[in-house]
């Protein structure tokens, strides 16, 4: 055995009996304290000399304490006699890495378990950025899954500060923004939860490598492949994968669908539609690889307007679908999302279009309003008085919202214009009717919004496709009919 002396006590530990495979940030063995309680003693790859005689700050105001899902640390820092850096953890059972390899790939159930702890875990780490969360990180404590080593990495970056990260990223692991050495935000440790889910729900990471140089390819321009799952978790886990780091969900968002998904009851679409959605979301992921350009601020902006209107085909297809189900040969469809998709019977059109693929981030200066893309959809019918109402679909980051997201707003003619109302509520499809958006709900202008912003993806989803196959099966009937009230109250 041998002794280290930490901030908070002395401790011992036995080089010969490690915890696991040693990691690029160091290797774990078996210790204790001085009342013989075993712990974890994690020996860093650092040293004082390395380090500059830095003060290791884990998570400062975290260790000591007891979260439910983050591994509770005893002490951290350099031992006084050798120099080495040293983090002293609670013994946890098994990793995540070794449960998996014990028990093979986990059916759904059990895997959205799992990674509900795991965004909890990054949850619990506040505005503190783990940068390596994968298996090996992941302890099973009781009953509980928790992250260990949260802030090690940003410890080992700064203090090799003069050298590259090469032997310090988890490869399979790592976002595309860790690879080029950008600044880190907790997107990173989103993208790392869905490089996770695939390995909890496969056997293996996305990305396979096997050279340094395959795996930074692959996470920069490569889509992962498809994932056998409900296509409400592949959604998720695919919108974790995304390449900007903006337009990945927060990990709040996503340990709130993660706890939906787990109460929602089986879908009803059948096997043919599944595969063929999981076959349309390969194909948009290999696009949005494809679209990676220079990391130039413009550059990074069309990234990240594409990825939202990739994930807006995935609603608009919810739709279509879900009519297509209901009418089969009744229902015509034409175009695509790039010129403007639509569905026709009867009376009735149903037309999503994109008039907005990109907008600048000062597009919206009045309301303060950040939105990357645009798109309008309408419900129209023919040969009515009232020929149909329509909204705008903006892919923005809204109020605290940590992350982009689609939400729908509905516009209306000002009353001092005395407009004819017959195609209203409207969406906005030209700058100069931009403009006029930007300023309604803020000052007197041509436009007025109706009603507040609202959500259409995730838990809000099934809401906005009955809503809308609502309106389009009124407009088939030639039964759409104009607002009672103004501003309508839907």
């Amino acid at each position: 055995m041998r002794e280290v002396k930490l901030p908070r006590g002395r401790w011992e530990y036995d080089p010969g009996t490690p915890l696991g495979p040693a990691g690029g940030f160091g290797a774990v063995y078996l210790g204790k304290d001085s009342s013989g309680r075993q712990v974890a003693v994690k020996r860093l790859t650092v040293d004082v000399e390395q380090a500059g005689h830095r003060e290791l700050r884990i998570a400062e105001g975290l260790i000591g304490q007891d979260f439910a899902h983050l591994l509770p640390i005893l002490d951290a820092g350099a031992d006084a006699d050798s120099g080495n850096y040293f983090v002293v953890m609670e013994r946890a059972e098994v990793s995540l890495a070794e449960f998996i390899q014990a028990n093979g790939p986990q059916n759904e159930g059990a895997a959205i378990a799992i990674l509900k702890h795991i965004a909890l875990g990054i949850q619990e780490l506040g505005t503190l950025v783990h940068r390596d969360v994968k298996p090996g990180n992941i302890l099973l404590q009781g009953e509980a899954w928790k992250i260990a080593d949260f802030g090690i990495a940003k410890f080992v970056a700064e203090a090799t500060s003069a050298n590259t990260l090469r032997g310090f990223l988890s490869y399979p692991y790592a976002a595309p923004e860790l690879w080029r050495r950008e600044d880190v935000t907790k997107a990173a440790d989103v993208y790392a939860l869905g490089c996770v889910a695939h390995f909890v729900l496969r056997g293996v990471p996305p990305f396979r490598g096997p050279l340094e140089s395959d795996y930074r390819r692959q996470h920069d321009g490569e889509a992962p492949p498809p994932l056998a799952a409900s296509n409400r978790l592949r959604l998720l886990v695919t919108n974790c994968l995304r390449k900007p780091p903006e337009a990945r969900p927060s990990i709040a968002r996503s340990g709130t669908e993660l706890e939906a998904i787990e109460h929602v009851l089986p879908s009803a679409v059948d096997s043919q539609l599944q595969e063929a959605l999981a076959e349309v979301r390969a194909v948009e992921a290999s696009q949005e690889a494809e679209r990676q350009r220079t990391r130039s601020l413009i550059a990074a902006r069309r990234e990240l307007a594409s990825a939202g209107i990739e994930s807006l085909g995935d609603i608009v297809r919810e739709l279509f679908n879900g009519i297509s189900g209901a009418l089969g040969d009744e229902v015509r469809r034409s175009g695509d999302l790039d010129s403007g998709v639509a569905m026709r019977a009867g009376h009735g059109s149903l037309i999503v279009t994109v008039p907005f693929q990109v907008l600048e981030e000062a597009a919206f200066p009045q309301s303060g309003w950040n939105v990357a893309a645009g798109a309008v959809i309408r419900v129209t019918q023919e040969g009515r008085p009232y020929k149909g109402r329509g909204a705008n679909l903006w892919y923005a980051k809204l109020g605290t919202d940590e992350s982009f997201r689609w939400w729908e707003q509905a516009y209306m003619t000002s009353a001092l214009l005395r407009a004819d109302r017959s195609e209203e509520p409207l969406g906005v499809s030209s700058m100069s009717e931009l403009f006029e958006a930007d300023r309604a709900g803020v000052m007197i202008t041509t436009l007025q919004r109706v009603g507040e912003q609202r959500p259409i993806d995730d838990g809000n989803l099934s809401e906005f496709v009955d809503r809308w196959k609502k309106r389009f099966a009124l407009a088939i009937g030639g039964k759409l009919t104009m607002p009672m009230q103004w501003p309508p109250t839907d």
